[in-house]
């Protein structure tokens, strides 16, 4: 074969496909944020002590997973993430001691995976170890050091067979009781001026009554004044006075609760008894400030504050998250730039709904710290608006965002939109407004009703759109002629036809516009007793009247295209005992889609061309959640979970909602994108092209495919780079679909392709040759392959400063018979 024959099959040759990764792919979200127990000790730990390591944040309680990740009882912030730190505890843990960068932990635990220890231990780099026997009877509340011991406070009454009245001394190889021990529950140690300071419920110690508070002066236990009245919770040193945080009412006698300081020889109440059932659980130095945590902070509010001198100025909202509550304040530290609260919050709307966590309070704003991943409560209902998925449900978090109830996503971050009243999404629906959204939701009485709210997607703009009145809820949303339109899911009305009175009860979950008329679809009794159809229309004249329906068990949504109207829940056709999961009304009967899709479905939408129906389906192996009709039969989606309640399309995405925590095998709590992404391919062909030595050769192609899409032009299978060429000429567009040379010369022959691709696949075009000679085509002057007024343009500029090319007629000068051969050839539109 000649060389001739070669040139000529390449030139010719069909486009080259190369797929190269995977085409249908999910994004994930991570898993449930947060702690699935309370955290009851957070502390600054510095591993080296003095030495070059950064200082960084533990925990502890009584939690054993965070964030999806197993930790038994203690963890430790890496990266902005909890890690589990060693084996963990089997117990709670109470407290934490930094003393010399050695951490000591404390609480109710009696071993460390397979090692045994009692109520405190250390940890020794790479695993927790015992600290001699240990100390039994109750947990260890309080670790701190005195005069190069470590002293443990709290509830225990032994170590080993020895007794210890709940404080306790290491000696180096054994606990010893520290001076005549206190009778109840220690609570909280501090060092003050050189001394050992406690608090807690005590009323005594060996030798002396001593309430709630203690001085230990190196040989036993000493009452200060007459101590307080109630349980004292927290002790810190700040500003060279001795803090006291706690229930009580009276303190030395005064009538001073909540808040006092001591000096060294004298009480100083700061906060006058005004109410009862008040505390401070929690006191820190946080930014050179006395911080703390408890109901007394807000005068009966549980919240957080500064202590200012003379009063309590508050740490940001109450409600550190829209409809979430402080409840309950365990422990608090100073992290950097941080202070860290370990708590407990809840919700009121949701029945008293408990949310465990670390908090930072950055001067700003409250967030989950160290928490990441997705949502923390399924997902109810999903939108879409202005091309960003909106989802809605009884969520509080997204990752360690304080978000709920509706957010939408923004790039790779989500914002909440505000909402007026508190409650519970249950649908929603995007149009030319804005955001319309349903559900249980509250009127400014605090009573359930079902109103649609309308957001342009920053704050709530109206109450708006129309309900069809009969329920406390709105449990299905569509557009109607342009306008929002919500059914309430006990709804109840009248057909407007008097000889028979018949009302239609319960039931309704869909809403669309079809042939424009509103079509409801449900599950909907007779007369409250008897069956009721499952698909109603609304007559102009006769109101509510049955849509035939007589294989229809129950409708969960429908979709309106065109003359076609699709309802997915449950089917039943003519000849078939099975259940089908959608169905298709062709104008006269409804009809399976395809063979059919057996099964029960609660969402359909249409993406990229094919429906998606997500249920549970019997597939092979066993039952899928999502399936796609593509025209012809009907295949799983791989990776899809089941649970899903609600799709929607946005960002050239399929996402899901529901009440599963994992997708394709990858945690992601009740949200998981799906793309597919499409091969480039060629719809436009290079051509072969010819230029005049010194001219210009332009090359072009059309490509689809999913975006993103990178271009490289090729000459001769070697990617071409903008910029002068080895020749002398200049190559612009090397990386886009037009490849334009200028300049061009003999090194610029040969074949020219284009190489596009994508995440999925590469396509290589067909070949286009270019060809160099001195001939010129007088008329294509700019030589792009078409004759029009830029080269009339192109032509003058050439010839007024006597260019060469100019020299149409090759006499060897550039004069007025140039131009008139040049505009005969131009006028007759060839060469």
């Amino acid at each position: 074969m000649t060389l001739k024959m070669l040139s000529f099959l390449s030139a010719v040759a069909f486009a080259i496909v190369h797929v190269f990764a995977q085409c249908e792919s999910w994004e994930t979200v991570g898993p449930i944020p947060g702690f699935n127990g309370q955290v009851t000790a957070v502390a600054q730990w510095d591993p080296d002590g003095a030495g070059p390591m950064s200082s960084t944040a533990v925990i502890g309680g009584e939690f054993s997973v965070v964030s999806g990740a197993s930790a038994l009882r203690v963890a430790v912030l890496r990266n902005n993430q909890w890690e589990p730190l060693g084996d963990g505890f089997d117990g709670p843990v109470r407290c934490f001691a930094d003393i010399g960068g050695t951490l000591y932990a404390g609480g109710d635990f009696t071993h460390s995976g397979s090692t045994e220890m009692h109520g405190i231990a250390m940890w020794n780099g790479s695993a927790w170890q015992p600290v001699g026997a240990g100390l039994s009877g109750g947990p260890v509340r309080a670790i701190t050091s005195l005069d190069g011991r470590v002293i443990a406070a709290g509830s225990f009454d032994s170590s080993g067979v020895v007794p210890i009245a709940r404080v306790a001394a290491w000696n180096g190889t054994a606990w010893d009781q520290l001076g005549d021990g206190l009778n109840q529950h220690v609570r909280g140690l501090a060092v003050y001026h050189g001394e050992l300071y406690a608090c807690g419920d005590f009323s005594a110690s060996l030798y002396h009554l001593i309430y709630r508070v203690a001085r230990f002066d190196g040989v036993a236990w000493q009452p200060m004044g007459q101590g307080a009245d109630r349980v004292v919770y927290s002790m810190v040193v700040w500003q060279d006075r001795l803090y006291f945080g706690g229930a009580f009412e009276h303190i030395d006698g005064l009538p001073y609760g909540f808040l006092a300081s001591w000096n060294g020889s004298a009480w100083q109440g700061h906060i006058p008894t005004s109410s009862s059932g008040l505390d401070i659980r929690c006191l820190a130095v946080w930014n050179g400030q006395l911080v703390g945590a408890g109901t007394a902070v807000e005068y009966g509010n549980v919240s957080t504050g500064r202590w200012t001198g003379s009063g309590w100025s508050r740490l940001g909202p109450r409600k550190p998250q829209a409809n979430y509550i402080w409840s309950e304040f365990n422990s608090m530290a100073s992290a950097g730039s941080l202070l860290l609260v370990g708590a407990t919050m809840y919700c009121p709307i949701l029945g008293y709904e408990l949310r465990f966590g670390v908090w930072g309070w950055d001067s700003a704003r409250w967030t989950m710290v160290g928490t990441h991943g997705g949502f923390d409560r399924p997902v109810t209902t999903l939108a879409t608006f202005d091309n960003r998925a909106c989802v809605g449900g009884r969520f509080a978090y997204v990752g360690s965002e304080p978000l709920s109830f509706v957010v939408i996503k923004d790039g790779e971050s989500w914002r909440e939109v505000a909402v007026d009243y508190g409650g519970e999404p249950l649908a929603m629906v995007g149009y030319s407004g804005g955001l319309a959204i349903t559900g249980e939701l509250l009127n400014p009485e605090g009573t359930y009703f079902a109103p649609v709210m309308c957001t342009d997607g920053f704050t709530v703009t109206n109450w708006c759109g129309g309900y069809l009145d009969g329920g406390n809820r709105g449990v299905a949303i569509g557009i109607v002629h342009g306008i929002p339109l919500a059914a309430g899911g006990q709804y109840l009305f009248l057909d407007n036809r008097p000889r028979t009175g018949v009302f239609y009860r319960g039931g309704a979950s869909a809403v669309v516009e079809y042939l424009g008329a509103t079509m409801l679809g449900g599950n909907f009794t007779v007369n409250f007793t008897q069956s009721g159809p499952r698909i109603l229309r609304q007559d102009p004249v006769l109101g509510w009247v049955p849509f035939p329906d007589a294989e229809v068990l129950f409708v969960k949504a429908f979709l309106a295209e065109g003359a076609s109207l699709y309802a997915v829940g449950a089917f039943r056709f003519q000849g078939s005992d099975q259940g089908q999961a959608v169905a298709v009304w062709n104008g006269s009967s409804w009809r399976p889609v395809g063979s059919g899709l057996l099964g029960s479905a609660n969402a359909i939408v249409r993406y990229d061309g094919d429906l998606y129906v997500a249920g549970s389906f019997p597939g092979v192996g066993g039952a899928y959640g999502l399936a796609r009709f593509n025209g012809n039969t009907w295949v799983p989606v791989p990776g899809a979970p089941l649970d899903i309640a609600s799709m929607t399309v946005a960002d050239d995405r399929l996402a899901i909602g529901g009440a599963f925590v994992s997708v394709d095998g990858r945690p992601s709590a009740y949200f998981a994108q799906w793309q597919r992404v499409r091969v480039p391919t060629v719809e436009s062909q290079p051509l072969t092209s010819s230029a005049r030595r010194g001219g210009v050769a332009t090359f072009e192609t059309v490509i689809s495919g999913s975006p993103p899409l990178t271009f490289q032009w090729l000459q001769n299978g070697v990617a071409i780079a903008d910029g002068p060429r080895p020749g002398g000429s200049v190559a612009e567009g090397a990386t886009t679909p037009w490849l334009t040379l200028y300049g061009v010369d003999d090194t610029d022959v040969g074949e020219y392709s284009c190489r596009v691709e994508n995440s999925c696949g590469e396509v290589v075009s067909e070949v286009a040759m270019l060809t160099v000679s001195d001939a010129i085509c007088a008329a294509d002057f700019n030589q792009d392959g078409g004759v029009d007024g830029a080269d009339v343009s192109d032509f003058f500029v050439a010839w007024e400063v006597g260019g060469a090319l100019a020299d149409v007629n090759q006499d060897g000068g550039v004069d007025g018979a140039d131009v008139s051969a040049f505009f005969i050839a131009w006028e007759n539109g060839g060469c």
